[in-house]
C-alpha cells in the first residue's frame, strides 16, 4: 500500500509503525503540527485511531496496540529523535554547530507535560527540599 503523505514518509522513516504514523497525520496535520504536539496529544491520537478504527472498520486492534503503553510509545518517540539527527548527519545536512542546534530543536519535539507522565517515564524524580539552606531558622 502506497504512502500518500509526506507526514507519513518521514514518521515511517523515523521508525514508526505504518499505524502510528497514520493515526498521526490522520487528520491532514502536517510535519509542523505533528512534532509541536506534546506526548500527551499523541497518546491520546494514537489511541482513538486505534479505537476509531475497531469501530468503523471492525478491525481487531493488533496485539502491538493491545500491549501499547506509554513508556514503549515513548522509547519509539525518543529513538525517532534520535535517527532523525543520524539521517540529517548522514546526508551532510548538519555540521558542527549546526549539530547540536539540530539536537537542542529535537529536544523540543513532543514534550511530556504531566506530572503523572513525568513520573511514570523516569524523567522527573521526586527530591527532598532541603528549604533550610535557602531561608535559614533565625
Amino acid at each position: 500500500m502506497p504512502v500518500k503523505s509526506a507526514t507519513k514518509l518521514k514518521l515511517i522513516n523515523l521508525g514508526f509503525t505504518r499505524l502510528i504514523s497514520h493515526a498521526l497525520a490522520y487528520d491532514g496535520e502536517g510535519w509542523d503540527d505533528v512534532i509541536l504536539m506534546s506526548f500527551e496529544e499523541v497518546w491520546l491520537c494514537v489511541t482513538e485511531y486505534a479505537k476509531d478504527l475497531h469501530k468503523r472498520q471492525g478491525v481487531q486492534p493488533t496485539a502491538w496496540f493491545i500491549s501499547m503503553d506509554k513508556l514503549k510509545l515513548y522509547r519509539l518517540m525518543e529513538d525517532a529523535k534520535l535517527n532523525w539527527i543520524e539521517f540529517n548527519k548522514s546526508r551532510g545536512r548538519v555540521r558542527g554547530k549546526e549539530l547540536q542546534i539540530e539536537k537542542d530543536r529535537t529536544e523540543l519535539w513532543w514534550p511530556v507535560i504531566t506530572k503523572e507522565n513525568k513520573i511514570l517515564l523516569g524523567l522527573r524524580k521526586l527530591q527532598f527540599l532541603n528549604w533550610t539552606t535557602k531561608y535559614p531558622i533565625k
